[in-house]
């Protein structure tokens, strides 16, 4: 919570999608979304009427008074996609904390949030995604600031393309991190956008010099082959916009075009068959992506 002399303080509250969120789906606790919107139903956590008498804006709720002069106004900031902590990896958790340590270092006397002067993006809409782009402008730190790793060697990058943050990806290659940085796996953020299809993320790492290195493109054939037996169109796309190399055999010697055929998969065929002359070519954006 930010300091302030005046009677109101104002706070952030990230909202990850821990238990006070939770909700039962067949019998099951997850994660529950629009948390704020929640909280503002609830008396306890919203004072309505004196939210519209000071014109505050949706995003921001107030709490009933502390005492007889002081008022706590706040806003959720809610992950998306949203986790369930007992399910969180550590590359998540240095992500999280390496945004809150951003905004805590714009912190002098009381946390303001973005005017429209400003031409922030705003927190409305309360999701993560929306909202990095400030947390981000808010300290001037550069690369070396935001390369924290995990105990896999994750950084936030790393992180940040396995989830398909675009906006946090931009942000990151923005202020100068490692587009190449591996993990103690030898796993690129590239590799992991990948295998998380985020053809946005790809392009973004691709345009910033991103590649596939020969440890990660070892298996590629192989898993090319299996994409083609189960005519899976878009797993193909998605390595192919990495730049690998869609002809590599799989451990048998067999390409993926190959199994293809043999499968009867006729539009992973022609697909395969429109890149026979530009294997090895770098990968246009998504929204040209051949078969799209």
């Amino acid at each position: 919570m930010a300091r302030a002399v005046g009677p109101e303080r104002r706070l952030l509250a990230v909202y990850t999608g821990g238990t006070i969120g939770m909700r039962s789906e067949l019998g099951v606790l997850v994660p529950g979304t629009g948390l704020a919107a929640i909280l503002r139903t609830l008396p306890m956590f919203h004072d309505e009427e004196h939210a519209r008498a000071r014109g505050l804006s949706e995003d921001t709720l107030v709490l009933p008074p502390a005492s007889r002069n002081q008022r706590i106004l706040y806003t959720v900031l809610e992950c998306q996609p949203l986790f369930d902590s007992s399910d969180m990896t550590i590359a998540e958790w240095v992500c999280l904390a390496q945004t809150i340590k951003l905004l805590t270092k714009d912190l002098r006397g009381e946390m303001t949030p973005p005017s429209v002067e400003e031409r922030r993006p705003s927190l409305q809409g309360n999701t993560l995604g929306g909202g990095v782009s400030w947390l981000l402008s808010l300290s001037g730190s550069q690369g070396s600031d935001l390369g924290l790793v995990d105990f896999n060697g994750q950084t936030p990058l790393h992180a940040a393309a396995r989830g398909g943050h675009t906006e946090a990806v931009t942000m990151l290659l923005q202020r100068g991190v490692d587009v190449n940085t591996r993990d103690t796996d030898g796993f690129s953020p590239l590799l992991l956008a990948v295998r998380g299809r985020h053809p946005g993320v790809i392009g973004l790492l691709r345009e910033a010099g991103a590649s596939l290195s020969t440890q990660e493109l070892e298996e590629a054939g192989t898993e090319l082959c299996r994409l083609a037996y189960r005519a899976d169109l878009e797993g193909l796309q998605v390595w192919w916009q990495a730049g690998a190399d869609l002809g590599q055999p799989g451990y048998d010697g067999h390409s993926a075009l190959h199994v293809a055929e043999a499968a009867g998969n006729l539009a992973v065929v022609a697909f395969l068959q429109s890149l026979e002359g530009a294997v090895g070519a770098q990968a246009p954006c998504p929204e040209v992506l051949p078969g799209v």
